[in-house]
């Protein structure tokens, strides 16, 4: 089934673990959070960018851009977990119709509406790629019900456990999200894979059609989303296909103050712009 609406979601909370307050991060004079959103701006095809978030101080900030927002609860486990908790708010957004916390969604609309999950430690998001999730579903006329982009690792960060792998089948579809380099080359050392087969990594932005997030609460959660610590696949033992499609390249993401360094260093070597190191 095509779909008609698209809504661009980024979650976004302060308590993160191993990098306090990161998505207020200044860099080079605006926030990351902000940078993240100001890109989402430029999709034409979606129907509007909500921010869900559970802080007020992010949610001021927000109402000072101009940028939606939706309260959410500290509850909330996962950005997938915060978007699901406003479901019918989103949808409501998107078509234009107030429903209810409680009302259930004709599952045809929810169907013919695509929820785009941006992290919110992303500042650097293509515009393009965005748009490029949506025309997957758009113009395909794509049956599978969730679609993530992909891109082929280079060879020295095979082996790292910091980097998603995927292993895609001819047809696009992920066959396994994993932490560790597969397929494992038997007979090779792990330097060498690369020359054997291509690895692929994966970007965490999410394309879902809304029906998937409206019954997220009865996905059970997955002994290997455990033991990988990936919530993705929590989808595919339940039996969920996911689409893959190819990006150009990395979209690099900003867990830990090692990633800001990396990316102060990036910016400076491009065009020299000076680095405010924190808000």
């Amino acid at each position: 089934m095509s779909v008609d609406k698209l809504i661009i979601a980024v979650p976004a909370r302060l308590d993160s673990l191993r990098l306090p307050r990161k998505v207020l991060i200044d860099i080079a004079g605006e926030t990351m959070l902000k940078r993240v959103l100001d890109r989402c701006k430029l999709v034409n095809e979606s129907s509007a960018v909500v921010l869900c978030t559970d802080s007020k101080e992010i949610k001021n900030l927000a109402d000072d851009w101009g940028v939606k927002v939706l309260m959410t609860s500290q509850k909330c486990t996962s950005g997938t977990d915060r978007i699901s908790s406003v479901i019918n708010d989103l949808v409501s957004i998107a078509w234009g119709v107030k429903y209810k916390k409680r009302d259930i969604i004709d599952d045809h609309v929810l169907q013919k509406t695509v929820i785009l999950n941006v992290q919110a430690d992303q500042p650097f998001v293509s515009p393009e790629l965005i748009s490029d999730i949506y025309k997957g579903f758009k113009n395909s006329n794509l049956k599978h019900d969730i679609l993530t982009p992909i891109y082929l690792l280079r060879d020295k960060d095979v082996q790292d456990p910091n980097l998603v792998k995927v292993v895609v089948a001819s047809n696009g579809d992920a066959l396994y999200f994993s932490r560790s380099a597969i397929p494992h080359i038997r007979g090779q050392p792990p330097s060498e894979w690369s020359r054997y087969s291509q690895y692929y990594g994966h970007i965490g932005i999410y394309g879902f059609r809304a029906n998937v997030l409206a019954h997220w609460k009865q996905i059970p959660s997955s002994r290997l989303e455990e033991l990988e610590s990936l919530e993705q696949l929590r989808f595919l033992e339940s039996g969920f296909g996911i689409k893959t499609i190819l990006a150009n390249e990395e979209v690099s993401s900003i867990d830990t103050y090692d990633d800001f360094k990396e990316v102060i260093s990036k910016m400076s070597n491009s065009n020299g712009s000076k680095i405010i190191s924190n808000n």
